[in-house]
């Protein structure tokens, strides 16, 4: 397998306002690695004291392609896990040009990311 060199790029950061509390998310992408069956990232979310890091995998399908975590990893299920995937998403939408099919992520969150302004897409 191989892999995409980068230097922990921070797609996200920014303090959200959920009840009660305001929490600092941030999300990094630490590498990508790749083969012929799709691609793997290697990410770290970070909520207020909760740091979880997880991989998730990319497969190609005849309709699209499929963005799940992958199963070697089991991190808590928490808005950040869900805003990760749905930031990887979007990002494969735009730069592959890929129709997501099927994905491990609230529906909520998916179409909240339309908003969110996700940094350093450009320089991948």
């Amino acid at each position: 397998s191989n892999f995409y060199p980068l230097r922990e790029k921070i797609l996200f950061e920014q303090t959200l306002s959920s009840s009660p509390v305001k929490i600092k998310i941030v999300v990094k992408l630490v590498e990508i690695y790749y083969n012929p069956k799709g691609l793997l990232f290697d990410l770290i979310v970070s909520e207020g004291e909760l740091v979880q890091r997880f991989f998730l995998k990319l497969t190609p399908h005849s309709k699209g392609v499929i963005l799940k975590i992958h199963e070697t990893t089991e991190p808590d299920p928490t808005d950040g896990i869900h805003l990760a995937t749905s930031i990887i998403g979007k990002l494969c939408e735009k730069i592959l040009n890929a129709k997501i099919i099927n994905m491990s992520c609230k529906n909520k969150i998916w179409k909240q990311v339309e908003n969110l302004k996700i940094s350093n897409y450009n320089s991948f």
